[in-house]
C-alpha cells in the first residue's frame, strides 16, 4: 500500500515538472516573439502620417485633437469616414500630441508605437491562443505566432496610423476567444467567464466591425474542443453543437453581431443609423464612387479580395499599400467583365 502512495507521488511529481517546463518553454516563446516583432517594426516608428484616412482620422479629426469641448459620448455618437469605431478614436485621442517641428504640429510617432504595442500583445495572444488548441504543442505555438507576428501583410495594419481599428479590434477578439475556452475548460463559475467573453466580443465591434464573425468562431471552438468520446459520426457532434440549448447560450452574441452588421450596412452605404448618429463629413465626400454595378460584380470584388489574401499569405511578394477597386470601364469590358 505504501508503495502504490510513493508511486503516485511520484507520477504526481513527473506531471507538476511536465507543467513547470511547458511554463517555462511559454514564457520564453512569449519573450522570443515580442522580440521578433520589435526588431520586424523597429524603424516604422520614424514614418510619418499617410495622406490616405490618416488626415480624416487624426490630422483633421476633432475627437483626436481638440482637448476642449470633445466629450466622451461623441465619440460613440460620431461616423468617422462611414466608420462607427468609436473605441478605436478614444485609443487615437490617448496618442494625441503636440510636436512644433511636425507638419501640422503632431507627430505620427506615438500613434504608431502604440500600433506596434497593440500587435506585439496580438501576437503574444496567439501564442497563448494556440498553444490551448494544439493541446499545448509549444512549437506549433511559437511557429504561428510568429507567421503572425512578422508576416508582410501586417505592415498596414501596424505601421499605418489609420489601421489601428485592426490591432485594436484584434486585440479584444482573441482576448475574447482565450476568456472563451476558459468558459469551456472551467467547472466552477464558468458562466463568469461567459460573460466576460461577450463584453470582449463588445468592444471589439465598437473597435470594428470586422468582429462580428466572433459567435461564428466561437461555433468553431465549441467543435474544435468537443469531447468526442466513443469515435462518434462528425454529423452527431455538429448536431449536438448547434442544439438548441447551446445555441441559446451564445444567442446575445448573434444578436449583437446582427446588430453592429445592419448599423455598419447602412453607415457604409451613407445612411444614418435610427438617426442617432452624426457624421464628421458629408457621406458623398468620403465614397469612392466606382458606379453603378450588379450584385453579381459585388460578389466578384469580395471573391477578389478573399483570394488574394490567401494568395499573398504564402507568397508575399509584389505587395502595395494601396488596392483600388477596378474601374467601371474594367468592370465592363476588362478581365471584370
Amino acid at each position: 500500500m505504501k508503495s502504490m502512495e510513493q508511486h503516485g507521488d511520484t507520477d504526481k511529481g513527473i506531471v507538476s515538472k511536465l507543467k513547470d517546463s511547458k511554463t517555462n518553454q511559454l514564457i520564453l516563446s512569449g519573450l522570443l516573439i515580442i522580440i521578433l516583432v520589435l526588431i520586424t517594426y523597429s524603424g516604422a516608428s520614424k514614418n510619418g502620417f499617410v495622406g490616405w484616412d490618416d488626415n480624416e482620422y487624426v490630422d483633421n479629426n476633432i475627437l483626436v485633437r481638440n482637448s476642449g469641448d470633445t466629450q466622451y459620448k461623441d465619440f460613440f455618437s460620431t461616423v468617422v469616414s462611414l466608420n462607427y469605431h468609436p473605441l478605436t478614436m478614444l485609443s487615437l485621442r490617448l496618442n494625441n500630441n503636440i510636436c512644433r517641428t511636425c507638419p501640422n504640429g503632431i507627430s505620427a510617432k506615438p500613434f504608431i508605437q502604440g500600433n506596434i504595442t497593440l500587435h506585439i500583445l496580438n501576437s503574444v495572444l496567439v501564442l497563448l491562443l494556440i498553444f490551448s488548441l494544439s493541446g499545448r504543442n509549444i512549437t506549433v505555438a511559437f511557429l504561428v505566432a510568429a507567421v503572425f507576428g512578422v508576416h508582410p501583410m501586417h505592415v498596414e495594419s501596424v505601421a499605418w496610423v489609420s489601421a489601428r481599428k485592426d490591432v485594436l479590434y484584434s486585440f479584444f477578439f482573441l482576448s475574447g476567444l482565450l476568456v472563451y475556452l476558459k468558459y469551456l475548460d472551467k467547472k466552477k463559475r464558468k458562466y463568469l467567464w461567459l460573460v466576460l467573453s461577450f463584453i470582449l466580443f463588445i468592444l471589439s465591434c465598437l473597435s470594428k466591425a470586422t468582429a462580428v464573425v466572433f459567435p461564428v468562431v466561437l461555433l468553431l471552438l465549441n467543435f474544435w474542443t468537443h469531447d468526442n468520446e466513443g469515435n462518434r459520426s462528425i454529423k452527431s457532434t455538429l448536431y449536438e453543437i448547434v442544439s438548441p440549448k447551446n445555441l441559446l447560450l451564445l444567442l446575445p452574441f448573434f444578436i449583437v453581431s446582427i446588430f453592429f452588421g445592419i448599423m455598419t450596412t447602412k453607415i457604409q452605404s451613407g445612411n444614418n443609423f435610427m438617426g442617432m448618429l452624426k457624421f464628421i463629413k458629408e457621406p458623398n465626400d468620403v465614397i469612392n464612387i466606382v458606379g453603378p454595378i450588379s450584385t453579381l460584380q459585388h460578389f466578384q470584388v469580395g471573391s477578389y479580395g478573399f483570394f488574394t489574401y490567401i494568395i499573398k499569405f504564402f507568397l508575399p511578394v509584389n505587395l502595395c499599400p494601396f488596392y483600388p477597386y477596378p474601374t467601371l470601364q474594367e468592370f465592363n469590358h476588362g478581365s471584370f467583365s
